[in-house]
């Protein structure tokens, strides 16, 4: 057997946590332009389906081409795109900007609530619009199937927009695990320690007024109709008490463990991966309007995914791509654990297993995303609490 030259606890400290958890944020983006992308008029022409919060971050690594259009339901929210790309049309229904201005545009950035995600990629696509994509991609995987034909049919340039795939740490990562440094990766331990959004309501409080620069009807979409609502006390309280749990002692670490290997010096678990610290961070259900938005909305089924699709295809994204989890690969996909489900939203603690037959030369795999919240975390195996603790949440870290 190959001498192993580099530390897999150290591995997994140092190259994974960076691309979980940067030191100074995502890390640059290579441009369209060069990754030889051109419109014929030079410059792309490049519209926006969500102008404020993470679309309004997007669309500023896309300064160097043209923000022609955006389109937001929410003209709050929407504001810091329309103030700085103040020359751009204004639309709330994308349908509308599509259809307008269609002729003009060369690609469009979609960056509304998972729900969207399918239908707003497909018209765009449809158009023969390149379209940039937010991560989770879909809140279901049928969508993403849906969304992969269309991209084939139309011939259009796509990509999904996750941060942690695309900074440099990750490629490092996968690159050492195919080096085999660290030999055969038999498991894969990931998790994640509350949402920074309260899920596990039994109760939808009593609908309020629409505020008068949103269109609700648009928000939805999709989604079946309801009334909006901001919250009642009944609602806070329960925020407030989540938000009390968080603080008091949750900790978790999203890990990958090897087979095999000796622990290493100083005791501890063999094999661990860096990760996140709960606790960090705002505390839930802080958004200006309340229960669905302008971010509650990721801890409902219809509307978002959870954890697992706002961070677990960061954490995730080492492990996906340096292990070859395609969907070919799948054997099955198991709900191992889980808190009572409650009516419209997804548990606080929930464990799903994956399993992987073997691949390109790997042996099978065994993959487990634990989400959880409270005093009982998850911990990789052999740590204590104090010892996740300790590790850093910002990187590169690598011993």
């Amino acid at each position: 057997m190959a001498k192993h030259t580099i530390s897999r606890r150290h591995f997994f400290f140092g190259t994974l946590l960076a691309g979980a958890v940067p030191r100074a944020g995502w890390g640059s983006v290579p441009s369209l332009r060069a990754l030889g992308y051109q419109s014929p008029n030079e410059k792309l022409n490049i519209a926006g389906i969500g102008a404020g919060g993470q679309p309004f971050g997007d669309l500023r690594q896309c300064e160097t081409e043209n923000i022609v259009a955006l389109a937001d339901v929410d003209w709050v929210r929407g504001e810091p795109g329309f103030q700085r790309w103040d020359k751009a049309s204004k639309y709330k229904d994308f349908r509308q900007m599509l259809d307008k201005e269609g002729k003009s545009i060369d690609a469009v950035l979609i960056g509304t609530p998972d729900h969207m995600h399918t239908y707003a990629a497909l018209y765009c696509m449809e158009r023969g619009k390149g379209v940039y994509v937010e991560k989770p991609l879909t809140r279901i995987a049928s969508e993403a199937r849906l969304l992969r034909a269309a991209a084939r049919k139309y011939k259009v340039a796509t990509q999904m927009g996750n941060q942690g795939y695309s900074h440099e740490a990750t490629r490092v990562a996968c690159e050492i695990i195919w080096s085999g440094e660290i030999g055969d990766v038999t498991e894969v331990h990931a998790s994640m320690s509350r949402p920074s959004w309260p899920q596990g309501m039994t109760k939808t409080p009593p609908p309020t007024p629409v505020p008068s620069t949103l269109d609700w009807d648009l928000w939805l979409g999709t989604a079946a109709l309801r009334p909006y609502t901001v919250g009642d006390q009944e609602y806070k309280d329960f925020v407030a008490e989540r938000n009390a749990a968080s603080r008091r002692g949750a900790t978790g670490a999203p890990a990958i463990a090897p087979a095999g290997g000796p622990p290493p010096a100083g005791g501890g678990a063999p094999q661990v991966a860096a990760g996140q610290r709960a606790g960090v961070g705002g505390g839930m259900g802080g958004s200006e309007y309340g229960y669905y938005m302008p971010f509650n909305w990721r801890g409902f089924y219809d509307f978002g995914s959870s954890l697992i699709g706002d961070w677990g295809v960061h954490i995730l994204g080492p492990a996906n791509w340096g292990l070859f989890l395609t969907p070919e690969y799948l054997v099955s996909v198991e709900c191992i654990k889980k808190d009572p489900l409650p009516p419209t939203t997804f548990p606080n603690v929930f464990t799903i297993k994956y399993e992987f037959k073997a691949r390109k030369g790997m042996p099978p795999v065994t993959v487990y995303w634990y989400q959880y919240m409270g005093a009982e975390p998850y911990l990789p195996p052999g740590m204590t609490v104090e010892q996740v603790r300790k590790i850093p949440n910002t990187g590169p870290q690598v011993g």
